[in-house]
């Protein structure tokens, strides 16, 4: 409880009675979505993901604009 910093996103820190605190296990945000920002949100203690619709952009006009879906990823346009 001593070591504990109170942020969430860079783990739960330990007491070693050898070395003193030792760091926590940052999240793991990544959702495995290629076109989301993952992060984690230091004011809420947890995770983000952002759609990027930029990144599923396949440069061609006649097949209409690609977007990102957050769950699902990209995709086609119309």
């Amino acid at each position: 409880m001593l070591c504990n910093d109170g942020v969430a996103c860079n783990g739960t820190e330990t007491c070693d009675t050898v070395l003193d605190c030792q760091p926590g296990t940052p999240l793991d945000c990544n959702d495995n979505v290629g076109c989301t920002a993952d992060f984690c949100d230091l004011a809420t203690d947890s995770c983000q993901h952002t759609a990027q619709d930029a990144s599923c952009n396949d440069g061609l006009v006649c097949n209409g604009v690609e977007t990102c879906n957050p769950s699902s990823g990209c995709t086609a346009g119309t």
